[in-house]
């Protein structure tokens, strides 16, 4: 399954180090290192843009639209089957308020 997270410095590794070496940590607090949260300081954005850029790919990757996307090109047959009992289920909801 596809994820997006964001690039997140975790201690005891060179990014980390480095990013510490420069004062770019906007914290060292683990409740943040979530791979969710900006926690530190980008070079050529502020971290409120990142987060904010990260949500809006996070909501544009699951939407209905990218969801049947994704399962439609799926290689495992049960998720396509629940597919085509889904849409066969909405195109016949969509006929019936239609007559």
């Amino acid at each position: 399954m596809y994820q997006d997270n964001i690039l997140t410095p975790y201690p005891g590794t060179p990014f980390y180090e480095q990013l510490k070496a420069e004062n770019r940590l906007l914290t060292t607090d683990w409740y943040y290192y979530d791979t969710e949260t900006v926690v530190f300081q980008p070079k050529n954005m502020s971290p409120a843009t990142l987060q904010e850029e990260f949500y809006k790919l996070w909501q544009d990757t699951f939407t209905y639209k990218r969801i049947f996307k994704r399962l439609k090109t799926s290689k495992n047959k049960g998720l396509k089957l629940i597919l085509e009992i889904f849409q066969g289920k909405m195109l016949r909801n969509l006929k019936n308020t239609q007559n």
